[in-house]
């Protein structure tokens, strides 16, 4: 995902006139800036402020005010992103078992399955890396994993 706000940033930069901050990267830099102690950009501020007044006024969705609202039939910017995170974690220990590669995508949906807090049987991968992915990925995403190896070959094709 951090490749994809780099190339966004990179063209922001060029093309100043073309682009627009994006309002989750306004929440972002707010959020940045308030854990740090520093000051808030004036434009960062002047977004979070219209979005709590029209709130104070009477617009209680605070997401369409926030200019987080995705439009009829598309998915959220955050839905997005997680999922993006949670796809490259699969293909990470997809990529790192052998064998084929339905052999590899049915000990992912295997690994995916797996209670996290189970210790894996004898005999099955426990590098560090796999593990470390698929803790993250139960941490992070338990309920939304993929259950299925064909699944499993859909987010890693998606992924090339």
């Amino acid at each position: 995902m951090k490749m994809i706000n780099d190339i966004y940033d990179l063209q922001a930069a060029w093309f100043p006139s073309q682009f627009q901050t994006r309002p989750i990267d306004v929440l972002r830099e707010v959020l940045s800036a308030l854990d740090e102690g520093r000051p808030v950009r004036r434009d960062a501020a002047a977004h979070l402020a219209s979005a709590l007044r029209r709130y104070i006024a009477g617009e209680h969705d605070i997401t369409a005010n926030l200019g987080l609202r995705p439009s009829k039939g598309k998915r959220a910017q955050l839905s997005i992103e997680r999922k993006a995170v949670r796809d490259s974690h699969i293909r990470a220990i997809f990529d790192q078992l052998p064998g084929t590669r339905t052999d590899r995508a049915k000990r992912t949906a295997a690994l995916l399955t797996a209670l996290p807090a189970v210790a894996l049987p004898a005999g099955e991968i426990t590098e560090g890396d796999v593990m470390a992915h698929l803790a993250e990925l139960h941490r992070e995403h338990g309920s939304e994993l993929p259950r299925s190896w064909p699944h499993i070959l859909r987010v890693v094709d998606a992924g090339q």
